[in-house]
């Protein structure tokens, strides 16, 4: 599911060699296999000198563009030149782009809870302007298959992607801490004018869904439009930079399966 059949690749976005691999989006690697000759075309270099980090850019059978940054890779000799990447950075699905700092027009965040848990229950449909420029909107849709809740930050001028991202990952931290639990992050991408583009990141632990850990029958409150608000939001977002690691140290308490002793003594000690 997770591997694409890779068939051209560059170092530069511009000039491409034809190639026979795979890339796996899931765990963020690739292989496939280059001549002699080859490499030297792409690398513009000696095949003989170790590579540091690099940024690869790749084309599938399907035409899809993939850019991937800080690939870290290694590679044997024979005939050929084998090779394989055990670390990627970031992914960005349907784009090349020479540099991560992309501008955007929406961030969007998909995420979910299991059709066993009632959480989705507790919430409704939440738009609001955060600002002049930044507008955050919370979705939820629920079907036989899927409870989703989809959670974007817009922007009526386009805005680095990091920075946009920051009020869609705000947004759901402050959700977590309503809900008691994080909603699964199932798909992460932006939107460029008409186009969506896929990132690809490893997410932090505080980001993991644990629900053996966290509430899974009962909201600690009904979260409507007058509860959710951008004063809430701003107050939010105020708290988590006077905070910094102090809050990601409970988030990741939280979602994790450490022994209940060892979880509130860590409380205790972030309370301190």
């Amino acid at each position: 599911m997770f591997d694409k059949k890779i068939i051209k690749v560059s170092t530069d976005c511009l000039s491409f060699v034809d190639i026979d691999g795979l890339l796996d989006i899931q765990k963020k690697s690739f292989s496939f296999v280059l001549s002699i000759n080859e490499y030297s075309v792409l690398f513009k270099d000696d095949p003989r000198k170790t590579l540091k980090p690099i940024n690869l850019f790749f084309v599938d059978e399907n035409g899809k563009k993939y850019s991937c940054f800080n690939c870290i890779i290694g590679f044997k000799f024979s005939s050929n030149v084998a090779f394989t990447c055990s670390s990627i950075d970031l992914i960005l699905e349907n784009v090349f782009s020479p540099v991560e700092d992309i501008l955007v027009d929406e961030v969007t965040l998909q995420t979910s809870f299991p059709k066993s848990n009632s959480l989705i229950c507790y919430i409704e449909n939440i738009n609001f302007d955060y600002n002049e420029s930044i507008t955050i909107n919370i979705k939820k849709s629920v079907s036989k298959e899927s409870n989703r809740l989809i959670i974007s930050a817009s922007s009526k001028s386009k805005i680095n992607y990091k920075k946009l991202d920051n009020y869609a990952f705000y947004t759901l931290e402050l959700l977590f801490l309503l809900f008691g639990c994080m909603p699964k992050i199932e798909n992460f991408s932006v939107k460029i004018e008409t186009d969506i583009i896929g990132i690809h990141i490893n997410l932090v632990d505080k980001y993991y869904q644990n629900l053996k850990n966290g509430s899974t029958t009962a909201c600690l409150i009904d979260i409507t439009k007058d509860i959710f608000t951008k004063e809430l939001l701003e107050k939010f977002i105020k708290f988590r930079k006077n905070t910094l690691i102090l809050y990601d140290m409970f988030m990741i308490t939280v979602n994790s399966s450490n022994y209940l002793e060892i979880k509130n003594s860590t409380y205790v000690q972030l309370l301190e």
